[in-house]
């Protein structure tokens, strides 16, 4: 009898701690499960951070960009990376089916035609479902921890727009830098980001994180012209968001992608390049001669930048009298003197301003100057 009540008070008292440990085991075992792969009835305020990533042509680049996003520090149903392949021709497709079935719970992809980058990242916006949205070029990568150091630190809910700053990379896609630099940083500005832009050069997507909100309540999408990261922000400033701008740097920008757009040489996507533009100039006049002020300065600075790329676009290619007319009749009729006199602004404006008369003599020049850039900077015909 008293061995019969030595065992069961044993049992009894041993139980507890082996169903502890048993228990404490299978809970772990479900939150690793959870975090590869949350339910699918997860709740939607959860989502931080929408990331939206086009892709075409860059299967070189494409492996490493997605392999930093799962170094980011993020939770899985806590953010989304949104990958639009653009009808890409190369293998993109099969590296993208790749990463969704290993990551099924980061990563998304949507395949459409061939419509272009802004096409590609309207989107992705128009099914993002985070708090903030962020936009990623397929050749370039984020530095480890990056985003989880960003949405920590900076993206509190009264701030509509999140800047940071980058490293430049000439790696041509043969590996990954900076993976362990430090992320600490300071804010620069806080504040109004309308004189947040004015007093700082912030012209690119992909070094923000903007508010999904703030972009939808305004309106703001991307238009279908080259260099369209500048009327973008163009518009989100106009809006007056609240700004942080740290100089954190969390980017990895990839300067040495000789596909890329900003290289193309194909007369083609040049013509549609130089149009773009054109239209750049025009949009920014029409701002300059409206009764708005706030951003004149950065309205300056923009046209100064689409005329100084139109420039050196127009010489990447052998355009015809009649396209040459065509175009630099447009342009003629652009007030391009108004910012001749803001410091640093005059260059651009002076370059074309001796070509845009349209005359035969221009012509003459530009067809000289034209032969000598293909062949001497751009090794072609």
């Amino acid at each position: 009898m008293r061995k019969r009540v030595l065992f069961f008070s044993l049992f009894f008292v041993s139980f507890p701690f082996f169903f502890t440990d048993k228990r404490k085991s299978l809970i772990f075992a479900t939150k690793s499960r959870n975090l590869l792969c949350p339910s699918t009835n997860a709740k939607t305020d959860r989502m931080k951070l929408s990331v939206i990533v086009p892709v075409y042509n860059v299967e070189k680049y494409l492996p490493r960009c997605l392999d930093s996003f799962l170094w980011q520090g993020m939770e899985a149903g806590e953010w989304e990376v949104i990958c639009v392949n653009d009808g890409s021709p190369d293998n993109c497709g099969a590296i993208l089916a790749e990463y969704v079935a290993k990551h099924p719970c980061v990563f998304k992809v949507i395949t459409q035609e061939n419509l272009g980058l802004c096409v590609a990242r309207n989107t992705g916006m128009q099914i993002a479902k985070g708090e903030w949205i962020a936009f990623v070029d397929s050749d370039d990568y984020l530095v480890d921890n990056g985003y989880r150091y960003l949405i920590d630190h900076y993206c509190s809910p009264e701030v509509d727009v999140v800047a940071f700053e980058n490293h430049y990379l000439y790696t041509d896609g043969v590996d990954r830098k900076f993976a362990d630099v430090p992320l600490e940083g300071k804010i620069l500005y806080e504040g109004d980001g309308v004189e947040g832009q004015n007093q700082f050069e912030m012209p690119h997507v992909w070094s923000k994180l903007y508010r999904r909100t703030f972009l939808q309540e305004n309106d703001i999408k991307f238009m279908d012209i080259y260099l369209e990261d500048l009327l973008f922000n163009f518009q989100v400033f106009r809006c007056q968001p609240h700004l942080i701008y740290t100089d954190c740097k969390a980017y990895g920008y990839e300067k040495n992608n000789g596909g890329s757009l900003m290289r193309q040489a194909k007369k083609g996507i040049v013509l549609k390049q130089l149009n773009g533009l054109l239209f750049g100039v025009e949009y920014m006049n029409d701002y300059l001669s409206g009764t708005e002020t706030d951003l004149m300065t950065t309205a300056h600075r923009c046209v100064n930048i689409y005329l100084d790329h139109f420039y050196r676009k127009a010489f990447r290619v052998r355009l015809t009298w009649g396209e040459w007319r065509k175009l630099f009749g447009r342009l003629r009729k652009q007030p391009i003197h108004r910012a001749t006199t803001l410091r640093g602004n005059s260059g651009a404006y002076k370059r074309v301003a001796m070509l845009r008369n349209c005359s035969s003599h221009s012509y003459l020049a530009y067809l000289l100057i034209s032969t000598l850039y293909r062949k001497i900077l751009y090794k072609t015909v």
